[in-house]
């Protein structure tokens, strides 16, 4: 294996052209050549583990393929952004560090290795013989080597942990923290993962034997150490940027749980800080990879599982250029699952793609996505034979991509139309019978009215003026007359949505012409009074209640032309909701985005546009964190003076208090 990578990567010529390239910067372009070999440097670990195959036993070859999930792990951080963040350890004098402290790194290994006398010499790099010559015990997490006829104790887990203490220590007096930082996310790295991670936990309940992986990551143990060890002997005597290299991805690798459980004093400096929110970055990013992945799966049940995943990271979340790079195979699978999936699938799936042009709002493919969505969207509002959750979902999904990122008033114009047609089934009978409907049914023409409302918001007030009216009929939108026939539906929740429509288009009709509908506004006004003054008992409290408080700010408004306002408060801002249209924005936005509402109204350059919020506010800045040293010590100066002063008080009264 090793001979083989050797192919690959020529060491003599990768450390000329890092030579060569780091004046001026353009690392990457070194790192971007040999990334482009990662398919061959596969190949040889998969040749490697097919070759020693016949030399394991049954379990230890159904792990094989855990081996090259770590393989392939380790390759996409080592070409992650094309090296930047191994051109960004090496800029920050990584190698430097590591030479300079070559001698004390051996010396740890010594003082804390030297207590067995039989050490047999290693040999970094393991070549495919040695692995037959190690041994690695499960239940006690240590590894030995085999010397003739025995086996000698090489190391334990509590050694690991005492060695990777003092090379940390040792590393940490170089001018910058980040070698130190880095070396220590190496053995955070190798400990998790393998079953030593909880070793020390477990050890005191004296549980029974690990599983047959652990035979599997005994090897990880092994290839890793040596890798990290050989790299870090050679810096005696030459410089040591490949060295910087290796340790820089391990750090990528490990952050996402060596930040959370070191608590040693370096992980509070502010270049320590900045590490570990790169590396963060990074495991979040590769989660993400995987949920995407995961949405070719065949079961289901996983895609589904994939699509809830990456619509919660996508609420929470605002990654424009991430998502930008994979927008197409998110659409790929967006469209599959509303294609061939059924029920939750298809729901997830609508509400992905909406969140999709959450994220590329700032880019011009957003329209894109949504055009090329829309058909299969339509479709699935409009089957009568689909799920009643999806055909809802769909409803949402076309309004929502319509208002975030579509500019043509004709294509709003046949989405209102397909969204009026699904919630004229709430309408009035022609006998003036109230319709019989399902709560299922009545759900999707909530979706459907609150979606069209939305679309509403998005017309100019002239298009309001011309297409709605109490005496006026068309194609395209439903009368007045029809509207208010949705305001004794037995359901709440249709005639929630039925008020704040007719409220919206008010407001646009009067921004239009003060005098819009005045008369038809008079009979109303009378259905409007009844239900916010409703006390019949055969509805709920809680619904009596939420109806009376829905309904008298639409007929303040209605009648005197009182605008509600809200506040909406998100960090060091506050949004201003002056009127009914706004107020729909912001809910339809709400439902989307749930909690994460503040972070994209704060980040998202879609949304501050949507709501007039202006550029991003940067945030003040932030006050470094003393260290633990310095906190001891004045804490230590603080004891110390308090105690002087008591001990003069109590003086003062030990000589009042004698004869």
């Amino acid at each position: 294996m090793a001979q083989c990578i050797q192919k690959l990567v020529n060491i003599t010529e990768l450390y000329a052209e890092m030579e060569k390239y780091k004046p001026t910067g353009d690392l990457d372009i070194v790192f971007r050549e040999y990334c482009s070999k990662r398919q061959s440097m596969r190949t040889c670990v998969s040749n490697f583990t097919n070759t020693i195959e016949v030399c394991l036993d049954e379990k230890m070859r159904e792990n094989k393929k855990i081996v090259m999930n770590i393989t392939d792990s380790l390759l996409e951080f080592v070409c992650y952004k094309e090296g930047d963040r191994i051109a960004l350890f090496i800029s920050a004098g990584g190698p430097e560090c590591f030479e300079s402290k070559t001698q004390e790194v051996l010396d740890c290994a010594n003082k804390t290795f030297g207590n067995v006398s039989t050490s047999p010499k290693l040999d970094f790099p393991f070549g495919s013989e040695s692995f037959s010559a190690w041994e690695f015990s499960p239940k006690e997490c240590s590894l030995s080597v085999r010397e003739e006829e025995t086996y000698v104790c090489l190391m334990h887990y509590r050694d690991i942990n005492k060695f990777q203490t003092c090379v940390v220590a040792e590393l940490e007096k170089c001018p910058d923290p980040t070698p130190a930082n880095i070396m220590d996310s190496v053995f955070n790295f190798i400990k998790r993962a393998t079953p030593c991670g909880n070793i020390l936990a477990e050890s005191a309940a004296a549980t029974g034997t690990l599983s047959s992986a652990s035979h599997v990551s005994a090897l990880t143990i092994i290839a890793t150490l040596s890798t990290v060890l050989s790299f870090v002997t050679s810096y005696s005597g030459k410089r040591a940027e490949f060295t910087s290299d290796e340790d820089s991805i391990n750090n990528d690798a490990c952050s996402e749980t060596s930040g959370q459980s070191d608590n040693r004093s370096v992980l509070e400096d502010a270049n320590d800080n900045e590490v570990d929110e790169l590396a963060q970055q990074e495991a979040f990013e590769e989660k993400v990879k995987e949920a995407i992945d995961g949405l070719t799966q065949k079961s289901a049940k996983g895609r589904i599982i994939c699509f809830n995943g990456i619509e919660k990271i996508f609420a929470i979340k605002y990654i424009p250029d991430f998502v930008e790079d994979r927008k197409m195979t998110i659409t790929d699978a967006v469209e599959r699952g509303l294609k061939k999936g059924r029920g939750d699938e298809q729901s997830t799936a609508a509400r992905l793609s909406t969140l999709l042009c959450v994220q590329l709002g700032a880019f011009k493919s957003a329209e894109m996505v949504c055009r090329d969505l829309k058909s299969i969207l339509t479709f699935i509002a409009n089957d009568n034979t689909a799920s009643v959750h999806a055909r809802a979902e769909c409803c949402w999904a076309l309004a929502m991509n319509q208002f975030l990122s579509g500019n043509d008033t004709t294509d709003t114009m046949e989405i209102a139309q397909l969204l009026s047609s699904i919630f004229s089934g709430s309408y009035l009978k022609g006998n003036g019978a109230i319709a019989n409907i399902s709560p299922d049914v009545a759900a999707l023409h909530v979706a459907a009215i609150s979606s069209w409302t939305l679309l509403l918001t998005v017309l100019s007030s002239a298009d309001i003026y011309n297409l709605l009216a109490s005496g006026r009929t068309n194609s395209y939108m439903p009368s007045l007359n029809r509207l208010r026939e949705l305001l004794k539906s037995p359901h709440l929740d249709v005639r929630l949505s039925a008020g704040e429509a007719l409220a919206v288009i008010f407001e646009l009709g009067r921004d239009f012409s003060c005098d819009y509908e005045q008369n038809w506004a008079l009979d109303l006004i009378e259905i409007l009074k009844e239900l916010a003054t409703d006390s019949n008992k055969y509805r709920a409290k809680k619904d009596r209640k939420q109806q009376r408080a829905n309904f008298r700010d639409i007929l303040r408004y209605i009648e005197e032309d009182i605008v509600p306002e809200m506040h909406v408060r998100f960090g060091q801002e506050i949004l201003y909701l002056g009127g009914w249209c706004a107020r729909t924005q912001y809910n339809a936005c709400c439902r989307l985005l749930g909690t994460g509402i503040n972070f994209h109204l704060a980040e998202n350059q879609l949304l501050r546009e949507i709501f007039h919020l202006g550029n991003k506010v940067l945030p003040p800045p932030v006050t470094i964190k003393t260290s633990k040293l310095e906190r001891t010590l004045m804490n230590a100066a603080a004891f110390k003076a308090r105690t002087i002063q008591r001990n003069k008080n109590r003086d003062k009264r030990s000589a009042a208090m004698a004869p």
